[in-house]
């Protein structure tokens, strides 16, 4: 009942001041208004589209933009919390000069104010609330005249304290809040009319926060082992978001979704757990929450920070099913000139307020819907010759570029030794020439060959046997490559995996180096 309002949806940063709308308010609204500060007891209120006057008490005058009912609609939960504690002072704590003591006291153990807040937690929030966290003190003066602050300067101040701005034009916006908080269908009204009013499209002042453009979907693919993830973050930087799909991933995973998480209500019962332990945790509950997925957190993060790139690296991109995890988002890969979306998509419910309540309000046009931002790149990497891999369809393909990594052995760190057929041989040659052997036998596709880092360069030893690289290259090739071609065309006559780890140290089983020992087959292999 009584919330924390230390929470992050409270907090003062949950509203990106820089993208509050320009307000223009209906007529309608603008008469409602009116009403309702004449109905609150305000002697003048002229409230025109922009902007409203209206008169706080005796003489003065307070002149507002119509921004502030903008702010004050998205912090509508922000004031029914607030509510809910002014509600009790009025009800409990102003009526009773005793329980005005107790609280002055902070005699919170008593058993009167237990009796009105029999929760433990309730009690020490309420209490912290009349204390002046946040906001003022509720109570002034000094045993035993205290006194309590009015409702509405109460609500103010812990109002103000929430709000990403500082105190203005004497609290009154503390008031203007109150006054729509004890009227929650006119805020309701007023939040439908200007929480769809789009962010101003003027450039920012300072060009430090001007939006990062060149946004793009990219994938890179080619062979296993050619340093496909390596090549995007010596481009991207270290600064990126990584996701592997695989046959299970779904939409729900990558944009996110209600799951269940465990609460615990204070209580005085011992529960144990299934083997027999207590914990002290309290009484379990399941509460629901949207929990996001990659592609929101970063979509959120590059709306918040335009001033830099945000990268979202999708690894393996086609094990998936990759047009049903991207769904409506399918929607949002086309992009213009800059690199922001050209069409937007509507998200749904639980979407939508997760980004809202996270200060992503600039991810939102005048029409509700969200678009991918010119500064987000969304990469991938794939290798389309893997077995069991998804195909990915044209209408999807055509809204990526590509680009393709060629087999590459000149890096110095693939310069070790090995042994295979009876001699050391350098790691690069013997690749390459069991790529070579592969296309001159099987005309096998770049994309099926062995890539210089088929074997991760730390796992290569500079001056050893590196037997266990060249298990997993022959592994591969067998298991892979070869599966439904002629094996024995590469192999000759060993049929078994465990006769390849037997004989590959002192025998050139795939005779990549003909004329070195008897009975080998010439360059090729072929019989």
């Amino acid at each position: 009942m009584y919330q924390d309002l230390n929470r992050a949806e409270f907090r003062a940063d949950r509203i990106d001041m820089r993208a509050i709308p320009d307000v223009l308010l209906s007529k309608e609204m603008q008469d409602l208004l009116y009403d309702m500060f004449k109905d609150a007891g305000h002697e003048y209120a002229r409230i025109s589209a922009a902007s409203s006057i209206v008169q706080s008490n005796g003489a003065n005058y307070v002149l507002f933009p119509n921004t502030w009912y903008y702010v004050i609609a998205r912090s509508r939960d922000t004031i029914a919390a607030i509510l809910a504690y002014i509600r009790f002072i009025e009800k409990n704590v102003r009526p009773s000069k005793e329980i005005l003591r107790l609280f002055a006291e902070h005699a919170y153990d008593d058993e009167r104010i237990v009796a009105l807040l029999p929760n433990a937690v309730e009690r020490e929030r309420v209490a912290s609330f009349i204390a002046g966290h946040p906001g003022k003190n509720a109570i002034n003066g000094k045993a035993p005249a205290w006194t309590l602050r009015g409702k509405t300067d109460i609500f103010g101040s812990v109002f103000l304290k929430l709000l990403p701005m500082p105190d203005v034009s004497s609290n009154f916006i503390g008031t203007v809040a109150y006054d729509l908080g004890t009227r929650p269908d006119l805020l309701d009204r007023l939040a439908e009319e200007v929480l769809q009013m789009p962010a101003p499209n003027h450039p920012p002042v300072s060009a430090s926060v001007r939006r990062v453009t060149g946004g793009n979907n990219c994938i890179v693919y080619g062979a296993p082992g050619t340093g496909k993830s390596h090549a995007l973050e010596q481009e991207y930087g270290k600064d990126v978001t990584r996701v592997v799909f695989y046959p299970e991933y779904s939409y729900f995973d990558f944009i996110g979704s209600y799951r269940p998480s465990p609460v615990y209500a204070e209580s005085t019962k011992v529960f144990h757990r299934a083997d027999g332990t207590a914990f002290d945790k309290g009484e379990p509950y399941v509460d629901y929450a949207f929990v996001p997925g990659p592609f929101t957190n970063v979509l959120m993060a590059a709306w918040k920070h335009p001033e830099k790139m945000h990268n979202l690296l999708i690894e393996e991109m086609n094990r998936a099913d990759a047009a049903a995890v991207f769904g409506d988002v399918f929607q949002l890969l086309d992009r213009d000139d800059d690199g922001q979306s050209r069409y937007g998509i509507t998200p749904s419910a639980e979407w939508r307020d997760y980004l809202l309540t996270n200060g992503a309000d600039t991810a939102f046009d005048a029409s509700g819907r969200i678009r991918i931002p010119s500064n987000m790149n969304l990469l991938a990497t794939m290798n389309s010759a893997d077995q069991g891999v998804n195909v990915l369809d044209t209408a999807f393909k055509r809204r990526w570029s590509y680009r393709f990594m060629e087999l590459d052995y000149s890096a110095s760190c693939l310069d070790v030794s090995i042994r295979y057929g009876g001699r050391a041989r350098r790691w690069p040659d013997f690749l390459q020439r069991i790529n070579a052997k592969l296309i001159r036998l099987y005309r096998i596709g770049e994309d099926r060959l062995v890539g210089p880092f088929f074997v991760a360069p730390d796992a290569l030893e500079a001056d050893g046997d590196n037997a266990e690289a060249i298990r997993k290259v022959l592994f591969y090739l067998w298991d892979d490559v070869l599966r439904h071609e002629s094996r024995e065309r590469f192999f000759g006559d060993i049929r078994t995996m465990a006769g390849l780890y037997r004989s590959f140290p002192d025998t050139d089983i795939m005779g990549l180096y003909p004329g070195e020992e008897a009975g080998n087959p010439e360059d090729g292999g072929e019989d």
